[in-house]
């Protein structure tokens, strides 16, 4: 006797099935199986083989096909990865402290000069004016850095619109190219998203290894995985 569910065959006084755990209660009715019976009790079994296999040579052929673009799927990868480093590199608290300074530096040479004028008018020994010129020489040395620090930004800021612009074209080129060559492909069981070679490796992997008989359950139990990844890593 075997399971009408997976086709595991059945001890006789079985109430659930070894395999698969549903119950067998139905089959205990009948006293023989003829090889029609087991044919029809296996057929959920051969059907998910024959879609395993069917999407194991699709994928098998598209690996074939989009490995054409291996060296534009790198490329694009590594662009991506540039692009969100240029978005997160912003210096902001550069520009913060440099006008700080700025604004500290021009506040205290004005009291430096007021003084010096004080003191001169006053009369005062020449020990105390060399000590202010000395005090106004350390502002305009930190308003010199306070205005190379803004510059710095200025820029740095400049630098990474450019090389903001320029990576976002290059992704618009190689994300144009892929798309014509996925158009050029016809039916495709995965969306573009998912055509590098190295995700169809791994959807394929995860399809012989029996975890999945389909891309789609491949690509959930991929995407599961990397979540929980990213969960553990972010902890």
């Amino acid at each position: 006797m075997f399971c009408q569910y997976c086709g595991a065959q059945l001890p006789d006084d079985a109430a659930f099935c070894p395999n698969c755990g549903k119950s067998v209660a139905a089959n205990k009715t009948a006293q023989t199986v003829s090889p029609f019976d087991e044919n029809a009790y296996q057929s959920p079994l051969k059907q998910r083989v024959d879609v395993r296999s069917s999407e194991s040579a699709e994928l098998t052929k598209m690996m074939g096909y989009f490995s054409e673009k291996q060296d534009k799927y790198q490329k694009f990868d590594e662009l991506v990865k540039k692009f969100a480093h240029i978005v997160a590199s912003k210096r902001v608290p550069l520009l913060v402290w440099g006008i700080i300074l700025l604004t500290m530096g021009f506040t205290a040479l004005i009291a430096q000069f007021s003084d010096l004028a004080s003191v001169v008018y006053g009369a005062s020994s020449t020990y105390i004016l060399h000590n202010k010129y000395i005090g106004i020489v350390l502002i305009l040395f930190n308003l010199v850095g306070a205005a190379c620090m803004i510059a710095g930004f200025i820029i740095n800021s400049v630098n990474r619109n450019r090389n903001f612009n320029n990576c976002l074209y290059a992704i618009r080129d190689i994300s144009n190219e892929l798309f014509d060559h996925y158009g050029n492909y016809g039916t495709c069981i995965v969306s573009v998203e998912y055509t590098n070679p190295e995700v169809l490796g791994a959807i394929l992997n995860t399809i012989e290894s029996g975890k999945a008989d389909t891309a789609k359950e491949a690509l959930n139990m991929l995407e599961a995985a990397n979540q929980r990844r990213n969960a553990v890593e972010r902890a």
